[in-house]
């Protein structure tokens, strides 16, 4: 298993480009899309220095599927460096084929007109609910193969969903998905940066908002799920070591699509980053990538 550091970790070959040589795998079999966002949020990162620019918002096009067999490389254009904000644009390829582009912008925190939403309803506090494993042994006999899909996480993240029985699809009702989610790494958090873990965990369940709005109108065989695009917009930092609240919701689907809309917000109810998908729902084709085994992560 890989820890979040190496997960994240690039190996710079030469200037404004980057090798990954770390993957963790998604449900379909491929490398999860959170890792690409939060390598390229890194690369782009590497190649901003001075006067205190973080990175306020991503948004990535994805390509094609990221398979293990092999590094990804990111290479990166410096597109803006201007007196306040710096753009960057960051390209994944893999064997010569483009995995997945991104336009990245940095900027310092200035002073001006500010205010920041607060969750409406405060949810119950993490250590309050039960570990996402004892909820689906619990509903073990009443899963189905999509809510047994829901059931594994990856090893460096820990989740406890406010309602087990609509997370795990048992429970029917509308397109919305909450939930707690935090990093687990061996690696102390000053060693994680956090705006690409941010992008890391943003990608995480969005379209399982989607999902439990059709709990009774699901096929029996599994989906193939994959994200299209994904825009993130950063406003506050995140302690990379605590729980994060998660409020996914769909206010649309059809013709094998969907949009996911999130918002991310601190232990304290601020409000700490926006999220936009466009993912795939379809019927799994043989050319597929396999499913993974739960939990799995490579070293390429």
């Amino acid at each position: 298993m890989s820890d979040l550091r190496e997960l994240l970790a690039l190996e710079t070959v030469a200037p404004l480009h980057f090798v990954a040589r770390h993957a963790q795998l998604n449900r379909s079999g491929a490398v999860y899309g959170g890792q690409l966002l939060a390598q390229l949020a890194r690369a782009a990162e590497l190649t901003v220095e001075g006067d205190g620019r973080q990175l306020h918002s991503l948004q990535a096009t994805f390509e094609r599927l990221a398979d293990v067999t092999g590094p990804i490389e990111y290479s990166v254009e410096r597109t803006l460096d201007g007196r306040t904000e710096s753009v960057r644009q960051v390209r994944g390829m893999q064997r010569g084929r483009l995995l997945i582009s991104a336009c990245i912008g940095f900027g310092p925190a200035a002073a001006g007109l500010a205010h920041r939403a607060m969750w409406q309803v405060p949810p119950p506090p993490p250590e309050s609910l039960p570990p996402l494993h004892e909820s689906a042994s619990r509903l073990a006999a009443e899963l189905s193969v999509h809510g047994h899909s829901r059931t594994r996480t990856y090893p460096q993240v820990e989740l406890r969903p406010l309602d087990a029985r609509r997370h795990l699809l048992v429970a029917p009702g509308p397109p919305l998905s909450r939930f707690w989610i935090r990093a687990l790494s061996d690696a102390p958090a000053a060693d994680l940066p956090a705006a690409p873990l941010g992008a890391y965990l943003s990608d995480y369940l969005a379209a399982n908002s989607v999902l439990a709005g059709h709990v009774h109108e699901l096929p029996a065989e599994s989906l193939f799920v994959a994200s299209l695009n994904h825009s993130l917009w950063l406003h506050a930092p995140a302690d990379p070591a605590d729980w994060l609240y998660h409020e996914f919701e769909s206010p649309w689907a059809g013709g094998g699509r969907a949009l996911c809309t999130g918002r991310i917000f601190s232990r304290q109810g601020q409000l700490l980053a926006s999220v936009a998908q466009a993912v795939m729902l379809r019927p799994r084709r043989a050319q597929d990538l396999p499913l993974p085994v739960a939990g799995e992560s490579l070293v390429l």
